[in-house]
């Protein structure tokens, strides 16, 4: 009966152990993000309140990191899940590491092996090491669960989803620039990474 919590501690070490991003990623990203000044930060948020999940996704990256605004992981999250929601795939990923390290949210094994399950379906490789590590932590009525979840979110954006999303380079150009003239009255240009 001891076992259980020294396996589980020794689960959850293995799992979030590899969720934080390499010294050489984290200097690069810190490097480009300490660029980014309120102006772009503002065309970020309009494009994100009108559903463009790149920004939504990059709004949730400069909330962890705290570049350009306050490190805030409630925001975070927010941005985070609606990028998934809007069907981007990196940020259905990492929602589900959101949904392990409890920082915004309490921890919460079924979401969480249901946005790997829906990235690993989409063809995230990553996401199928860390749905096969939360699938051993639940019970058989749990697993059951996050399974339907995520087959239900998987039915409901096939059927309505993709015309909404954004896959094309040149879909989100022109989608940037046209949404940056209906926020601001006059087409600016911006490098929006």
């Amino acid at each position: 009966m001891k076992r259980l919590p020294i396996l589980y501690i020794l689960f959850m070490i293995l799992l979030l152990g590899s969720c934080a991003p390499s010294g050489e990623l984290q200097t690069a990203v810190e490097a480009q993000e300490k660029e980014i000044d309120a102006t772009k930060i503002k065309i970020l948020m309009n494009l994100a309140n009108v559903g463009d999940a790149n920004a939504q996704y990059k709004l949730c990256s400069l909330y962890v990191y705290g570049f350009g605004v306050p490190k805030d992981y409630k925001s975070a999250f927010k941005w985070c899940k609606r990028a998934a929601e809007h069907g981007l795939i990196e940020a259905q990923y990492n929602l589900g590491i959101m949904y392990l390290e409890q920082k915004a949210v309490p921890l919460d094994f079924v979401r969480a092996y249901m946005w790997f399950r829906i990235a690993e379906i989409q063809g995230y490789d990553e996401a199928s090491n860390k749905r096969i590590l939360t699938e051993v932590i639940l019970s058989a009525a749990k697993l059951e669960t996050a399974i339907k979840l995520a087959d239900e979110w998987l039915e409901r954006d096939q059927k309505y989803g993709n015309s909404d999303r954004i896959n094309k380079n040149t879909k989100v150009a022109a989608s940037r620039i046209w949404m940056i003239w209906t926020c601001t009255g006059k087409v600016e240009r911006y490098l929006l990474i």
